[in-house]
């Protein structure tokens, strides 16, 4: 049984994981600023915390984990600090903590598939493993995952 974390704990992709995590037996903690939002299933711990936090209290709950999964998303509504920084910051916080696994979910061009030949991936190496990117020209993240 692994010890698994969800942040964005609460919303529609996060709950399908969570469902399909607890069928294969593992243990999940899930975060989210209104934790009764998160699906109630036996072996789910729902965790208070927002993405504005920081990483220190970000580290103090990944303690133990073996791996994070990083669903979060504003909606469009706070991307530098939810969705860009949230990610940098929890990314620190697993690090910190020694979590082996970290893995993402990303939207970057969803509503663009022409752009999807045309990416390449640039891959940032860290004691985490790797962050793999897909993007084409500036990408504002690149440069605060340098420090990873």
């Amino acid at each position: 049984m692994a010890k698994i974390f969800v942040v964005g704990g609460s919303g529609r992709v996060a709950s399908e994981l969570i469902k399909n995590l607890i069928n294969d037996g593992n243990q999940v903690f899930a975060s989210s600023r209104h934790p009764e939002k998160i699906i109630k299933l036996d072996n789910v711990v729902p965790v208070k915390l927002d993405l504005h936090s920081d990483v220190s209290a970000w580290s103090e709950v990944f303690k133990g984990m073996d791996v994070i999964y990083f669903v979060a998303g504003s909606r469009g509504k706070d991307l530098l600090q939810t969705d860009a920084m949230g990610a940098v910051k929890t990314m620190q916080a697993a690090e910190n903590v020694g979590v082996k696994r970290y893995i993402m979910l990303s939207s970057l061009y969803a509503l663009q598939p022409e752009k999807w030949s045309q990416a390449e991936v640039i891959k940032h190496n860290n004691t985490i493993g790797k962050v793999i990117m897909m993007c084409s020209g500036y990408n504002p993240i690149e440069t605060a995952l340098k420090d990873i």
